[in-house]
Formats: C-alpha cells, sequence, structure tokens
C-alpha cells in the first residue's frame, strides 16, 4: 500500500526512532527512504535532520551509518535528492554527531572512518568531506576539566560510564547525583561497543567493493580503486624512497603526464 507524503512522513520518523546498528535495521529505513524519494524525499530529509537534532549520542552515529546506506543506494537509482541534500547539509550534521566537548568524543573514530570510506568511494563530493574531516581535526574535545580527551573509543566510552571522577560511587548528596545523572548505564557502554565493532566489521567488508556508477556519474571505478590500493600502501610499512623511484621510472616509460603521477611526487 502506497502512503501519501503525511504518512509516509510519519512511518519515516518511527522507523529513525528504532533504527541501530544493524544490517537488518539500516536496509530498512534506506529501502523506506528510496521508495519514497522522488514523491517525498526532501520532506525525509527533514525528518533525518530534526531527528540528528533530538538523538542521542548513540543514536546520532546510527544515523549516520544509515547515510551510508541511503547514499550507495541512491547513486544507484535515478530521481532521489538525497545525495544533494546530505552534501549541503554535512558540515552541520556531523558537528551534531561529534560535537566538541569530551563525550562527542565517543562518535569521533567511527566518524572519521565512514566519512574517509565516502571520499575514497567518491560518492560525495571529495572536496566537501575534506573540509568536514579537517573540521573534525581542528576539534580539542575538551570537558569541563579543561583537558582534552584521551584513548580509543572503547576507552573514552569507559570513561563516560564511569563519570566524572572516575568509577567511584561518590558521596551522598548533589554531587552524586550529577554523577549519576552524567554517567552511562554498563549495558549501554557494551552495547555500544558491540555496535561499534559491527560498523569497523561492516566498513572492512566493502572496502574493496567498488561504486557502480549511476547514469551519467562522473566516477571512475578504475580511480576509485587506485585510490584504495594507494591508500593500503602508505599503510605501514609504507613506501621508501627506492619505492617511488621506481614508480617514476614506470609511469615516465607509459608516457604519463606529470600531473597524472603527482601521488609520486
Amino acid at each position: 500500500m502506497s502512503l501519501d507524503a503525511f504518512e509516509a512522513r510519519l512511518q519515516f520518523i518511527k522507523l529513525l526512532k528504532t533504527l541501530n546498528a544493524s544490517q537488518a535495521s539500516i536496509v530498512k529505513v534506506v529501502s523506506f527512504a528510496i521508495k519514497y524519494g522522488p514523491r517525498c524525499g526532501e520532506d525525509l530529509w527533514t525528518c533525518v535532520v530534526d531527528e540528528v537534532d533530538k538523538a542521542s549520542l548513540n543514536a546520532r552515529i546510527n544515523i549516520l551509518y544509515f547515510l551510508d546506506g541511503l547514499i550507495e543506494a541512491s547513486s544507484q537509482v535515478e530521481g532521489v535528492p538525497y545525495i544533494g541534500l546530505i552534501e549541503n547539509s554535512l558540515p552541520a550534521l556531523v558537528e551534531k554527531v561529534v560535537p566538541n566537548t569530551s563525550k562527542g568524543y565517543i562518535n569521533l573514530k567511527s566518524t572519521r572512518d565512514i566519512l574517509r570510506s565516502w571520499a575514497t568511494q567518491r560518492l560525495l563530493n571529495p572536496t566537501i568531506v575534506q573540509e568536514v574531516l579537517d573540521s573534525l581535526d581542528a576539534q580539542t574535545f575538551t570537558g569541563g576539566s579543561g583537558t582534552p580527551a584521551q584513548g580509543g573509543d572503547d576507552e573514552t566510552l569507559a570513561a563516560v560510564a564511569a563519570g566524572p571522577g572516575g568509577g567511584s560511587e561518590g558521596t551522598p548528596g548533589s554531587n552524586g547525583s550529577k554523577r549519576k545523572r552524567e554517567s552511562m548505564k554498563r549495558s549501554d557502554v557494551l552495547l555500544r561497543i558491540e555496535e561499534d565493532r559491527e560498523r569497523q566489521k561492516r566498513l572492512r567488508e566493502k572496502r574493496w567493493i567498488l561504486p557502480i556508477p549511476a547514469p551519467g556519474s562522473e566516477v571512475n571505478p578504475a580511480d576509485v580503486e587506485f585510490d584504495l590500493m594507494w591508500d593500503a600502501l602508505e599503510v605501514a610499512p609504507g613506501l621508501d624512497d627506492d619505492d617511488r623511484e621506481r614508480m617514476r621510472h614506470d609511469l615516465a616509460a607509459a608516457g604519463l603526464a606529470r600531473d597524472q603521477r603527482a601521488h609520486v611526487y
């Protein structure tokens, strides 16, 4: 049964509120958005923006990874407006997903990973994505103590779970109540760690899947494949001077112009 625009909006809001890190949940919301995208895509997009404003940090990172599926699906169909809408809203969305606070730090790694994936796959404008990545690098993530957050995602989650003052129970009164309000439940922390592992697993699985360009798309799968291979090479142990010299020689022998071999210089 087809829904009118108002009914579609209400149903989409319900789906967003129940969204989690599982692939089945993401696919369900993406399928709905694609189905009603040609008719009321902009209305559905306002639901996403509104939900990001209202949701918890855990829910916001789930929405960001839902956008990953939405971008991929939108690149393979015509008549849906989501890619342009996401590009226009990306800086503001990421600012909400990774606020410049000590607690916002828990979403940093997962957000960086998905942004780098979008830049490499070239499903979004790489310049826009890189600008957002640069803005994340400029954040300090200071908390009430004025010191930057440290450690990886798991360590940061543990610190948030403990709340101010570490893992102590605190003293009775207002300070103890404040600790209880600001801390995360242990069960929530464990769930979040498991969800982060699920997200990382999916990113690793799709790393070598080249995008299928939509009709008229300027994305060249060969360029994407080169960037993926180059990124892998730059991971330790990396390239030394001899490797680069051999690459310059091979590229010159192939008759490539200097601007076509900028990676090597």
